[in-house]
């Protein structure tokens, strides 16, 4: 489970990060881990500070939507809406991965919102997990990142995101829970570390 983690979280960043300033503080729990009934829920988020003379959200708005369809594939879209308050473009999108050889095809809901000057949002909510291996047992997740501007070219990245994952039948309960615990943390903080530098680059 910990290397399906590692490859999904924050759209599968196989990116070198340029150098930019930028700090986060630890991640904190929005949903502290809990077994219940077969399945394992947590949510994490974090604060980072990023700092980008000249940077502005729109840029980074246009950045991701025209990388929408590379290596994904788009059902529907893009749609208007109103998402967190914001105007906002949908697309309804499958990413196919594979884990240890094994093909993984994840469906998600997924929004770019921006006020086009100091706001803009980016999340995702997976509807559909088809998956073999290690794998199979991920059963939805989630990530949000909410970028504001702040004054002297500075930037503020609120990052989260969820997973439900279903207990093996094998696994015992504490070691299962224990593990996924860190194995969720772990990779939270890894895909933060890879995101928040390469997209304030973008912005």
């Amino acid at each position: 489970m910990q290397s399906f983690l590692s490859l999904l979280l924050f759209g599968i960043l196989n990116t070198t990060a340029t150098p930019i300033a930028w700090n986060c503080q630890p991640a904190e729990w929005l949903s502290t881990p809990e077994l219940k009934n077969g399945i394992f829920t947590a949510a994490l988020t974090s604060e980072c500070t990023v700092g980008a003379p000249g940077g502005r959200v729109l840029n980074l708005d246009q950045y991701l939507l025209d990388r929408v369809g590379q290596g994904t594939t788009i059902h529907e879209g893009p749609i208007s809406e109103t998402y967190a308050d914001l105007p906002s473009i949908r697309y309804d999108l499958s990413m196919r991965l594979e884990n240890d050889g094994n093909p993984v095809t994840i469906r998600s809901d997924v929004h770019f919102a921006t006020d086009r000057k100091d706001r803009f949002v980016y999340a995702s909510a997976s509807k559909d997990i088809e998956a073999t291996g290690t794998a199979s047992y991920l059963k939805k997740v989630t990530e949000r990142v909410e970028v504001t501007a702040q004054p002297e070219s500075q930037f503020r990245f609120s990052v989260s995101s969820s997973i439900e994952v279903e207990q093996p039948w094998y696994a015992p309960s504490g070691a299962f829970k224990s593990q996924t615990t860190k194995s969720f943390v772990s990779n939270f903080q890894s895909a933060r570390d890879q995101r928040v530098p390469h997209w304030g680059e973008k912005l």
